[in-house]
């Protein structure tokens, strides 16, 4: 047996080597040097440590104080460096090393430990306390990632067999542009494998019991339960099972199988009774809505199943229980939901659903069905009928397909006539009178975009009004944009000025509205021009009817005829009529059927017949917001036109 002091230790002659490279299995080292004995005690280098594609380097371990008893080595005052570690470790060893028992223990200046040792029966035991995971030599994060914690670790190992126990607190990660953090994170997670020449396996059960995880746009927060089993042999493909246990479901599990590598190449999740009420505005809410989520409502369950391999989704299939969606801020409710869903790669897709109800704001629709049939990255819908007040709409030839990654709608539609006095009321507009038609062709919405290929055709006030060009970017969205060219003909000016309490006129009515935008369905920016319709009709226009018009022409359209004058008339004759607004910016620049005074003023209402009158407006630019002010309280204006 040898033995020695730790002064004979020290004057031991200096013994070293170097080598340019030594492998062990996947394990390399490159330019490693050792030395032994004299007053440094040992040490031990290497550039560069490389296993797989992995490296680290350089890395040193040395030993001041070196001494050997018996057949035991211990280490004092010994340091670890490497690339990658913020600061050196503290090394304590004490080992046999005959029987390789013992221990190694390093510290960090940070706080927290570890210690790997081997018992005389063989068992290798590692057991971390307190170690800081900014201070662990991880693999290099990407640029402005951070991490933080404490962990504590416990894993034996003998033999083919092995366990573990691993508890995470104060978890915490994020990076540099904040879609990716998590804070006060609390996980356990424990479990026991096995090694041999016939494969191997691992059990495991995890607990996610605080904090909460934000990877845009979704938020989740704990708890969360999850166990696994992993296997893999040489005479069967890698399987891997997986069943969660949290808020918001009965049961969800995951299965993976096939593949040659460690992880399974065919998926296939199933979750049993989602509670959307619970799960909705966290994990689907965002998708919606990433601005605001919170307005967002959510009701009723879903069970269904996916699976997926390398080629992508391969088959879905839901089933929806009085499921409900609504957005109050924007006055939308859907629900409550029944049916079932069922779609395949490459295969047939179907379905039905039967919505029990529909509102968006003061409208509400019946109950209607939605069923679909399709193949290969296309599905049609049946014609669906939906009851909207005495009347429906109908929408046909409705197809979904993938474009390119995303969703793409194709439909036509129409509206049978239903009462405009019902649905003025149900919008609280200004009542009207008549039956509303309308013809939808050429649907289509592409990449959050809404477009016709006809013309929408709208039958109102005894006349018909058609858009044509009409697009609308985000239609479900916090604010929508419209664009369209309107044009109306033949509008009766009877219903019209009577349903708007505007006076009385008799007669028609066209109206071209060109370059309209709106958004947040506000005007931003459109060209109008309403005038009498050509032909042949009774041309009227009421005492209240002028001054009316005559005060959105603006201030100083007055006094040409004494109001006594005027008194005297209920109605005049009228040749025809006309008034324009261009807006831009906020403002209307306003015109009319010609100018008159030598450009001072712009013919509004030219007279005819007897009494005939003109009225005549001045202001050239009005304030968008001042011309609807004017409109909302013309009823009231007092205002007196200059009659000739």
């Amino acid at each position: 047996m040898l033995a020695a002091s730790a002064s004979a230790f020290a004057a031991l002659p200096r013994i070293e080597f170097s080598a340019a490279r030594i492998r062990h299995g996947e394990l390399s080292a490159e330019d490693v040097s050792a030395a032994l004995g004299g007053p440094g005690g040992a040490r031990l280098q290497a550039a560069r440590l490389s296993r797989g594609d992995r490296r680290i380097g350089p890395v040193n371990i040395a030993c001041r104080r070196l001494t050997i008893q018996g057949t035991t080595v211990r280490c004092r005052d010994g340091r670890i460096s490497a690339d990658g570690l913020p600061a050196p470790l503290a090394l304590v060893v004490d080992i046999d090393a005959i029987t390789l028992a013992g221990e190694a223990r390093v510290s960090s200046q940070a706080g927290g430990g570890a210690r790997i040792g081997r018992d005389r029966a063989g068992v290798w035991r590692v057991v971390a306390e307190g170690v800081s995971l900014a201070h662990l030599p991880l693999p290099t994060l990407p640029a402005g990632w951070r991490i933080g914690g404490r962990l504590d670790a416990r894993l034996s190992a003998r033999e083919n067999a092995f366990d573990f126990e691993l508890a995470l607190t104060d978890g915490q990660f994020s990076n540099a542009d904040g879609t990716r953090a998590a804070e006060g994170l609390t996980l356990a997670l424990s479990g026991q494998g096995r090694v041999d020449g016939g494969g191997a396996s691992v059990d495991a059960r995890g607990e996610w019991r605080q904090g909460g995880i934000y990877w845009a746009p979704l938020y989740r927060q704990a708890p969360l339960a999850v166990s696994g089993q992993w296997r893999r042999t040489r005479r069967e493909p890698t399987r891997l099972a997986v069943e969660l246990a949290g808020e918001g479901w009965q049961a969800l599990s995951l299965d993976g199988t096939g593949g040659d590598g460690a992880m399974p190449q065919q998926w296939r999740i199933r979750w049993r009774d989602a509670d959307l009420a619970v799960l909705g505005p966290t994990l689907v809410a965002p998708w919606l809505d990433a601005a605001a989520p919170e307005s967002w409502q959510f009701a009723g369950g879903i069970s269904g199943s996916a699976e997926w391999d390398v080629s992508g989704l391969g088959e879905v299939e839901l089933s929806l229980q009085q499921l409900g969606l609504g957005n109050p801020p924007r006055g939308l409710a859907v629900g409550p939901v029944d049916g079932r869903l069922h779609w395949r790669r490459g295969g047939r897709s179907d379905g039905r659903l039967v919505v029990a109800g529909l509102r968006w704001r003061k409208l509400d629709f019946g109950e209607f069905e939605l069923g679909f049939a399709g193949a290969a990255g296309l599905v049609v819908a049946d014609t669906i009928r939906v009851p909207v007040l005495d009347g429906a709409l109908v929408v046909e030839h409705l197809s979904w397909r993938d474009d390119d990654g995303l969703a793409a709608f194709d439909a036509s539609a129409y509206l049978e006539p239903l009462s405009m006095e019902a649905l003025t009321g149900a919008l609280d507009w200004p009542r009207m009178n008549g039956r509303l038609s309308a013809s939808l062709p050429g649907l289509s919405y592409r990449n959050r975009k809404l477009g016709m290929d006809g013309r929408l055709v709208v039958g109102v006030f005894g006349g018909y009004v058609e858009a044509d060009g009409l697009t609308m970017v985000e239609p479900l969205g916090p604010v929508p944009r419209l664009q369209a060219e309107i044009r109306a003909r033949h509008l009766d000016l009877g219903l019209l000025t009577d349903t708007f309490s505007f006076g009385h006129i008799t007669g028609q009515l066209d109206v071209d509205v060109a370059g309209l935008e709106l958004s947040g369905w506000q005007p931003q920016a459109f060209d109008a021009w309403l005038r009498s319709s050509p032909g042949d009709y009774p041309r009227r226009i009421s005492q209240r009817a002028v001054e009316n018009i005559s005060a959105l022409g603006g201030a100083g359209a007055t006094a040409a005829l004494q109001r006594s004058f005027l008194g005297l008339f209920e109605s005049f004759g009228y040749k025809r009529l006309g008034l324009g607004c261009r807006l831009q910016a906020g403002v209307c620049a306003m015109r009319g059927l010609g100018e008159v005074r030598g450009g001072d003023g712009y013919l509004i209402v030219e007279g005819g017949g007897l009494p005939a009158l003109n009225v005549i407006g001045y202001n050239r630019r009005v304030d968008w917001r001042e011309l609807l002010d004017r409109v909302a309280a013309v009823i009231e204006s007092n205002a007196q036109p200059e009659v000739r």
